[in-house]
């Protein structure tokens, strides 16, 4: 039975404001660094990176971890923290700013031993917050080839194989540059299914996607039409160029990743709170992945498809 004079709008925020609050950076750090401190892994460097990165530099400084750092968010989460070298840079867009910071990343890694210890807080955004074009590419041709992957439609997965193949430090390259320094990553995760090498583009995780299916997505969007991009894979495949990563690298074996919160994990307290509050069917929605217009429009059609004719809620999410 359905209760009534309930509040919708009370109802709906409380239930958004339930899953914002289990992606709370200080929230699900307060568990994890005490852990991390007592296991020996005391980090030496801090490299803040994406959205969050203010809010989760912060946490950290509140749980009295003083190392030095480099913060890189977009204008909109920008702050300074202490001990740290904080930027803003462009999102959605690579901008000049993402690229001058992105040197100073592999400028202050390169300085690092293996004595030393990483510690990467890495949330959503960080793809385009810090572009690092390779050889042969200009920030210019990335800004491109990032416009014409944000209008394709493409699922966040296959947006970011792209992106890991047009990089200097995604697709587990970072890791290699900060080789033999031990890395731990606590991130949020912002993409559906957690997969590690989406996030940020996988600056220290290998690809696990076939290179032949890259490069098949490259040619679905018409992009080996381009000169400067099939002069670039023609390098790649004669080896004069890296290709991401791969499991099998031993520099993974230095690498720890641990994902502090999901948006699954908010979902699930935004139905956990509606559940102990009303009596009404809470519907589950697909995930939202790909072109926002498009994933608004099919939304809208599951939501009337779907939706009973008494009130109902409805929760998910996604990238």
């Amino acid at each position: 039975m359905e209760k009534k004079n309930i509040n919708v709008l009370e109802i709906s925020k409380n239930a958004y404001f339930a899953a914002i609050n289990e992606g709370n950076p200080e929230k699900a750090l307060k568990t994890v660094l005490p852990n991390l401190i007592s296991s020996g892994l005391s980090p030496t460097f801090i490299l803040a990176l994406g959205k969050a990165a203010s809010s989760m530099a912060e946490a950290v400084r509140k749980n009295n971890i003083n190392a030095p750092g480099i913060l890189i968010t977009n204008d909109e989460n920008f702050r300074h923290v202490e001990n740290f070298i904080s930027l803003a840079t462009g999102h959605p867009y690579p901008d000049n700013r993402g690229l001058k910071a992105s040197k100073k990343v592999e400028e202050l890694l390169r300085k690092l031993n293996s004595n030393d210890n990483i510690l990467i807080l890495l949330s959503g955004g960080g793809s385009a917050l810090m572009p690092a074009p390779p050889n042969g590419i200009s920030l210019k041709q990335k800004i491109f080839i990032n416009e014409i992957l944000l209008s394709s439609g493409l699922n966040i997965h296959k947006v970011n194989a792209v992106r890991r193949l047009f990089s200097r430090l995604k697709g587990g390259r970072l890791a290699e540059l900060a080789y033999p320094a031990k890395i731990t990553q606590l991130i949020l995760s912002d993409v559906p299914g957690d997969n590690l090498e989406t996030i940020a583009s996988g600056i220290s995780v290998p690809d696990p996607v076939p290179y032949s299916e890259t490069i098949s997505t490259i040619r679905s969007l018409g992009l080996l039409n381009k000169d400067f991009i099939s002069k670039y894979i023609e390098k790649i495949e004669k080896g004069s160029i890296s290709k991401p990563l791969e499991k099998s690298n031993k520099i993974f074996d230095k690498v720890k990743s641990i994902i502090l919160a999901s948006n699954k994990l908010c979902v699930k307290a935004s139905n956990n709170y509606l559940k102990k509050i009303i009596h009404n069917e809470i519907l589950c929605p697909p995930i939202l992945d790909g072109n926002a217009n498009l994933v608004g429009q099919n939304l809208c059609h599951w939501l009337v498809q779907n939706a009973s004719q008494k009130r109902c809620f409805a929760v998910t999410g996604g990238e």
